[in-house]
């Protein structure tokens, strides 16, 4: 077995690549297919995306704290953000040597991933650098000038920026706890309620084996987290017309950003409040990793019901198996002992919240990520 981190790796980039597969095949985008055949270009992506994520969690115990080997937070997204690029990069070069002699239609006015329909991605690249620099120098619209894509690129970055300054710069316990709130009667009657609802759910652990082995797989960092940002990667592609995928695209844009700053929030609350994990006070059956970081709110749940109600906002059906697939989650934790019932309800609603105010508050960035998406398009990549 190679290194954790580059297990993670390995996982991500080639789940990416069948990923890609999958949503270029259902976007009839053959330009970026490694196989003529739409449904066989599927089934690889599909066998290579199964594959990837069979062979990460048979090889080794996954569910291991960052402290012991495991990956944090950040590392997680670092890695995978290197094999998502790795992954993108590889298909472009692979899928314009297998399908060079694919060039655009004579008169074709299709530009963005439509031009990947009847042609190869660097021919539709020179195509559209080509379109895009004679309109310059017709003074035409349509495509952003660089020095507004420079602009663009460098208000993301100093949003970036600031997250992670206010993501680094304090820690869990900095500022006074609110006890007038947390010794309440009702807060202290809340969370009795709470501790019983979770022994209740976690004496069930141990009766089926079956049941905990799904747990144990659903309940890991890797599982659930991973599974979901592949589905933005599988939207962003997918799209039966350019208004749709722009759609989907500004809705992917709004849940990466709604995920950050629902993490942030967490962490902002465990500054002022910290709630031991269930298997410091209770005698539960745990079937993870002992957590170090306060039990209040939840942030996995906080980030994946971020990500699921923001792609809820733009895509039903996919929002909706996104929504369960982060509920399944919460439900894990609580049930392999390592959050309270209350933990995963507020740190849910947290992140739908952080998600439907980021949806609002989109127009007020306007045209910022209009103009990425615009910026994106001249590369073909949007």
């Amino acid at each position: 077995m190679l290194s954790f981190a580059a297990d993670y790796y390995l996982l991500t980039f080639a789940a990416t690549v069948g990923v890609i597969q999958i949503a270029a095949s259902l976007g009839r985008l053959r330009g970026l297919l490694f196989l003529p055949s739409l449904p066989a270009a599927r089934l690889l992506g599909l066998a290579v995306t199964l594959g990837s994520i069979v062979w990460f969690f048979s090889v080794a115990d996954r569910n291991v704290n960052d402290t012991e080997g495991g990956l944090d937070a950040n590392a997680q997204a670092i890695l995978f953000l290197l094999g998502a690029v790795s992954a993108l990069a590889v298909t472009l070069i692979t899928s314009t040597l297998i399908n060079f002699k694919m060039t655009p239609a004579p008169g074709s006015a299709a530009d963005g991933l439509d031009a990947l329909r009847s042609a190869s991605y660097f021919r539709a690249l020179a195509e559209s650098l080509r379109h895009n620099i004679h309109a310059r120098r017709r003074g035409a619209g349509g495509h952003p000038s660089l020095g507004r894509v420079a602009l663009t690129l460098a208000a993301g970055g100093a949003v970036l920026a600031g997250i992670a300054f206010l993501w680094s710069s304090g820690s869990a316990g900095s500022l006074p706890s609110p006890a007038w709130l947390t010794g309440s009667s009702a807060v202290t009657g809340l969370m009795s309620i709470d501790e019983s609802i979770l022994l209740w759910v976690n004496r069930w652990s141990g009766a089926a084996s079956w049941l905990d082995s799904m747990i144990v797989l659903v309940v890991s960092d890797y599982m659930i987290a991973v599974g979901m940002v592949l589905a933005l990667v599988g939207l962003w592609f997918a799209g039966k017309d350019a208004g749709e995928r722009v759609r989907h695209q500004k809705g992917i844009l709004a849940a990466l950003a709604a995920m950050a700053l629902s993490s942030w929030s967490v962490y902002a609350v465990n500054g002022v409040y910290q709630r031991p994990r269930p298997f410091v006070d209770n005698d539960v059956s745990v079937l993870f990793y002992y957590p170090t970081d306060p039990s209040f709110p939840a942030n996995s749940a906080a980030a994946t019901f971020a990500i699921a109600a923001a792609v809820w906002v733009v895509n039903r059906r996919a929002g909706a198996v996104m929504l369960a697939a982060a509920a399944a989650l919460g439900f894990s934790r609580v049930y392999a002992g390592v959050h309270y019932p209350l933990d995963v309800v507020v740190g849910g609603a947290l992140g739908v919240v952080i998600a439907l105010l980021v949806h609002r508050l989109r127009a007020l960035l306007e045209p910022l990520p209009s103009l990425a998406l615009r910026a994106a398009r001249v590369l073909c990549l949007a």
